[in-house]
């Protein structure tokens, strides 16, 4: 059986995405942030560049975020993602018109957001973009961001990822095999962020399946096993758009698909 479960296929990821750090703490520094959006269906970007150094622990008080105790015993690498990415989810939420408040932590480690509102975050090592939308028509949202994988993941974690015909899809592409598997990768994470609410359990990478690929459209088309379609209630075809960056990807689902601008590329 080519599945792998998809919270070994993450840990691993980490593993080999995490920066070279051999003493000393990390101290995040700010960099550009920006916006995008998918007007039709009243979804908004909000991104955060990062970077790390050594010396001190990320700065909260900087940025006016709360430093939540759950966090005090993770490593700092997890404290400075955690902030880069609550800094993109506040300004996200200033834009909607919410007052200014803490964004708490839930049994589940998921964040607590404001009612009748979607979110969704995500984080590579230098960038993190935060999703939302008000809109009463935006029942899913997920936003998921990757770095380009190296040809060693490629190798090691592809029949993880995707089996049979969904291979057969990504070999037939005009790019690489890393692209094509890394945009992939990215789509199926979206893709669980926006329905395991929806679905009320986790699932893998094979209970989601790849039916067609357009480079011209920027989108994968996926079919979602019967399980999914009747737990979510949706239908059986759902559609996911992807960029391509300098050295990474992102990829977002929601119930409206329109075309990405291309201000953040």
């Amino acid at each position: 059986m080519w599945f792998v479960s998809r919270t070994l296929i993450l840990a691993y990821l980490m593993i080999l995405f995490k920066p070279d750090v051999t003493d000393g703490n990390l101290i995040l520094f700010m960099g550009r942030n920006y916006e995008d959006s998918f007007p039709d269906c009243d979804v908004h970007l909000f991104f955060q560049e990062f970077y790390v150094d050594f010396h001190n622990k990320p700065c909260y008080d900087e940025a006016e975020i709360r430093f939540p105790s759950e966090l005090t015993s993770a490593s700092d690498k997890r404290q400075t993602e955690f902030l880069a990415g609550r800094s993109a989810a506040k300004r996200a939420l200033e834009f909607l018109g919410q007052p200014p408040a803490d964004i708490l932590i839930s049994e589940n480690r998921s964040p607590l957001w404001p009612k009748n509102i979607m979110v969704s975050l995500s984080y590579n090592n230098s960038v993190a973009v935060c999703a939302v939308s008000q809109s009463p028509a935006c029942r899913f949202l997920g936003v998921d961001i990757e770095e380009t994988m190296s040809d060693d993941i490629t190798s090691k974690i592809s029949s993880s990822v995707v089996g049979g015909r969904e291979k057969e899809i990504l070999d037939s592409l005009s790019m690489s095999a890393n692209l094509a598997l890394t945009i992939a990768f990215s789509a199926k994470e979206s893709l669980f962020k926006a329905l395991s609410f929806k679905v009320g359990r986790l699932f893998g990478f094979e209970d989601v399946l790849i039916s067609s690929f357009s480079i011209r459209d920027n989108s994968i088309t996926f079919e979602l096993l019967n399980h999914i379609v009747k737990k979510a209630k949706l239908q059986r075809k759902l559609r996911c758009l992807f960029r391509i960056g300098k050295d990474f990807v992102i990829t977002l689902v929601a119930d409206t698909q329109v075309a990405l601008n291309h201000r953040w590329l």
